[in-house]
């Protein structure tokens, strides 16, 4: 397990952005293959790009909430 925080530390939501930097950081790429317009799966996706990651996302169905992240 890999964290910024101390051993212990109770998971709050605003450290879940901070995680994802770092499982950007350390992937070889990422897949999206659900993602809200506005989501933690973008962010990370957003941080793999910064990082001279490949992204690669799967179509979804454009009219669920889910399926319309991976079109941006």
């Amino acid at each position: 397990m890999l964290s910024e925080y101390p051993p212990g530390t109770q998971p709050q939501k605003f450290q879940f952005v901070a995680r994802n930097r770092i499982i950007a950081g350390l992937a070889h790429g990422v897949l999206v293959t659900e993602a809200a317009a506005h989501s933690g799966s973008l962010i990370t996706a957003n941080y793999a790009l910064q990082n001279n990651r490949e992204v690669l996302a799967l179509p979804n169905r454009i009219d669920a909430p889910t399926g319309e992240g991976p079109i941006y």
